[in-house]
């Protein structure tokens, strides 16, 4: 996935940043640091399926899902942002890989 969807020099709580900035080192694009049960989570996000259908898929908690998620973001490098979508993020550049 290009990096041209991400705005550089962002400010995010008052601190500049870069998505690219957040991404484990040794992992340039993040993919390769997530856990085998967070890809397959991501998976899901890119068929279109919510938290809600994700645990219902894995017989899981939400909170469970909220948190493979959260995982996801940070290892993909995808602040909160109010003017991003980090899951059409992430799925996008899981679909990219």
């Amino acid at each position: 996935m290009s990096n041209a969807i991400v705005r550089e020099g962002r400010t995010e709580r008052g601190t500049a940043s870069s998505c690219s900035s957040w991404a484990p080192a040794g992992t340039p694009d993040g993919l390769a640091a997530l856990t085998a049960r967070e890809r397959e989570v991501l998976a899901l996000m890119a068929e279109g399926q919510s938290n809600a259908g994700i645990t219902g898929a894995h017989v899981v908690s939400a909170g469970v899902v909220e948190k493979h998620v959260a995982n996801i973001f940070v290892k993909l490098g995808l602040p909160p942002s109010e003017g991003d979508n980090r899951r059409v993020l992430a799925v996008l550049r899981y679909l990219g890989s």
